[in-house]
């Protein structure tokens, strides 16, 4: 089959032009954060701009004022391991979006978290695809996500059993 992403057909890419694609085109939020435990938080979100595909400066997001939208200025410069579960989650969405990557990927992104920080995530995440027009793709099995989606689709065993629009 064709899936087609950006006007490029993925299936016919080789494995070097798919790392290519998704260095290029995608960011990842993952449920467990992966933040590098050695560096900051500030360091970590720097990451994301470091794999940004622009390099003019008008496409390039300015990280500290990334950290006061996200309320973290006061970790900025600690360690993972100082940090609570819902810091750690935003310091991780801040570093996909630091790479200004049109599509985001995010899996169970309030998984591991309270319902209030799970709710500013997500909160966090609308806002990312209403005003940036970032396409986002998320993984959930916590209902309460769908009042953030534009669409639904439902898998049972790898098959789409419902696929809903819907005007949120």
């Amino acid at each position: 089959g064709n899936v087609v992403v950006e006007n490029i057909n993925l299936p016919y890419l080789s494995n070097s032009q798919l790392t290519k694609f998704r260095r290029e085109h995608i960011a990842f939020i993952f449920q467990q954060y992966h933040l590098l435990n050695n560096i900051t938080g500030y360091e970590n979100v720097e990451t994301g701009a470091i794999l940004c595909k622009h390099n003019d400066k008008e496409s390039q997001i300015d990280l500290k004022k990334m950290f006061v939208e996200f309320e973290l200025e006061d970790v900025m410069y600690k360690y993972p391991s100082q940090m609570s579960g819902g810091q750690q989650q935003r310091i991780s969405i801040m570093r996909a979006l630091a790479k200004n990557s049109n599509i985001i990927f995010a899996d169970e992104p309030t998984g591991a978290l309270d319902k209030k920080t799970g709710i500013i995530v997500m909160e966090l995440l609308k806002k990312i695809n209403q005003e940036q027009g970032k396409t986002i793709i998320m993984v959930s099995h916590d209902p309460d996500v769908i009042k953030y989606a534009k669409r639904t689709i439902y898998l049972n065993k790898g098959k789409i059993i419902k696929d809903e629009r819907l005007n949120n």
